[in-house]
């Protein structure tokens, strides 16, 4: 069996199980929908992938990371299942997330109140902010969108 180094093991980590399943032709249909859909593997239908993380239902096995899911869809030892995904050419995650646009956060306005009364009183007596503190942000207009 072959040994494998760090700077082996911490590649394989970088890589997504979504990138590893692409490039290993492993067909899944997307299901759910949100931010973050799941996947169900053609050929086994209970392996379900959602992020990094799977779960084999028939087999009852589950894991983390493309690592992880080599082993187990493929029956890998580790250092076989670290050359397995390391076998291709991925697209970097880190750059992938920084190409990604984010809006900038936006208070929603529904949040804000004209009355302090009930504000203060929240502040002051549920969290046990000095009264002192939440006079002077009140005053300094802290509690809303300028």
């Amino acid at each position: 069996m072959a040994r494998v180094t760090t700077d082996e093991i911490d590649h394989a980590k970088e890589v997504r199980v979504i990138d590893f399943m692409d490039a290993n032709s492993i067909s899944a249909k997307q299901e759910g929908a949100g931010e973050e859909p799941y996947y169900r593997l053609e050929d086994h239908d209970s392996f379900v992938v959602k992020g990094e993380k799977f779960f084999w239902n028939s087999q009852q096995k589950g894991g983390y990371g493309a690592i992880s899911f080599a082993m187990t869809y493929y029956d890998l030892k580790f250092p076989e299942a670290v050359q397995r995904v390391n076998e291709h050419e991925y697209v970097p995650t880190k750059s992938r997330q920084m190409n990604m646009s984010k809006e900038p956060f936006k208070y929603p306005s529904y949040f804000e109140v004209k009355e302090t009364d009930q504000l203060k009183d929240y502040l002051v007596n549920e969290r046990k902010i000095d009264s002192r503190v939440v006079d002077w942000c009140i005053k300094e207009r802290l509690n809303s969108t300028r």
